[in-house]
């Protein structure tokens, strides 16, 4: 008898179990379809924000015309004058901000980013804008845009196999790269002939520089960056200068060069990234502490040029700026320029999970 009771029992449970299952498994399909349903609905609502600033833009006559322009129309404007309801209404949603970017290069892309508490938009510029801080490495921001600081900064990237540091974010959202891995051929800065120095130490003038002109035909004619030049997007490129004895860098621009894809580091690079205290000026050795740029083992050129004189150009070695001939032989890492509305696919930013787009 005993034996028939653990027998009913044991078959209860068995029934049980099957009837459980089946229905734990119809809740667990109801849940995800819900979550579904919800990401589907904001994935429309950003579709609707780019047909509203479209629209927007139209009316007001402020549709991006030239190649580079990028216009930012936030989400409250387009609520406000009613191009799109509010995402309280539409997707009973009261937390949520965001923006709508248009670009121009040929034809004009439009980006929706939307910021909710259960959804986010995961553009590159985004995702790096959540690590914000203001004390320690990592993504500070300052009058411009943003910049990474400090020693150990999870500002890694990856185009294809190569692999580049994230050095910030300007105001148009085009994030800057530099590739990790210096050129190999060291070259010249410019070694034309100096009427003034009566010799071929080159000229000082970045727009009309050997340099230059390499780097046009890197972005032109190499292979590995041909596959992600849709990723790319033109942007101003400021030439500073200093005089050799002044201790600060220019403000102003000593050349402005207009829709570039492509150059060198610049010395405020090199100088905004260090989180040292004692980093007062481009020469203080002091910049080196707390700073990724600083640890740059071998030289390279930057795009940056000594104010008073036509031939000498700054480059960086094992961390500290230097001003020399145009003439001189030297190694460069190339900077290039992607749209930060891009999305990413995976990665944390560390150099073992670097970001990787999609």
């Amino acid at each position: 008898m005993e034996g028939l009771r653990k027998l009913d029992r044991k078959f209860l449970i068995f029934i049980g179990c099957l009837i459980l299952i089946p229905v734990l498994l119809i809740l667990f399909l109801i849940m995800a379809q819900g979550c579904s349903n919800k990401k589907t609905n904001y994935t429309k609502y950003e579709f609707e924000m780019k047909s509203a600033a479209k629209k927007y833009l139209k009316k007001v006559d402020q549709v991006p015309s030239e190649d580079g322009d990028y216009i930012i129309v936030n989400l409250d404007t387009l609520v406000e004058q009613s191009y799109i309801e509010s995402t309280a209404k539409k997707l009973n949603d009261k937390t949520c901000t965001g923006y709508v970017g248009a670009r121009k290069e040929g034809s004009i892309t439009y980006t929706a980013v939307l910021n909710c508490d259960g959804y986010k938009t995961n553009t590159l510029a985004e995702t790096l804008k959540k690590d914000l801080t203001t004390e320690s490495d990592g993504l500070y921001k300052t009058k411009d845009g943003y910049v990474f600081r400090g020693l150990n900064v999870n500002n890694y990237i990856k185009l294809g196999d190569t692999e580049y540091r994230i050095i910030g974010i300007d105001k148009n959202n085009a994030v800057k790269l530099m590739k990790t891995e210096t050129e190999n051929l060291q070259i010249r800065w410019d070694s034309k002939y100096n009427i003034n120095t009566k010799t071929s130490a080159g000229i000082n003038l970045y727009k009309d520089s050997y340099m230059l002109e390499r780097l046009n035909r890197i972005y032109n004619e190499s292979t590995k960056l041909k596959k992600y030049k849709a990723f790319m997007v033109p942007t101003t490129v400021c030439v500073r200068s200093q005089k050799t004895k002044d201790r600060f860098m220019s403000e102003d621009c000593k050349e402005t060069l207009e829709n570039q894809y492509i150059s060198l580091i610049g010395i405020d690079d090199y100088k905004n990234a260090s989180l040292d205290p004692n980093c007062v000026d481009i020469y203080s050795k002091s910049c080196r502490n707390y700073n990724y740029l600083g640890r740059m083992s071998v030289s390279t050129w930057t795009k940056d040029v000594v104010a008073d004189n036509d031939y000498q150009v700054f480059y960086l070695s094992n961390g500290i700026p230097y001003a020399e001939e145009a003439s001189r032989y030297e190694s460069y890492n190339i900077v290039i320029f992607i749209n930060g509305d891009i999305s990413v696919k995976s990665g944390k930013g560390t150099k073992q999970l670097p970001y990787v787009l999609k």
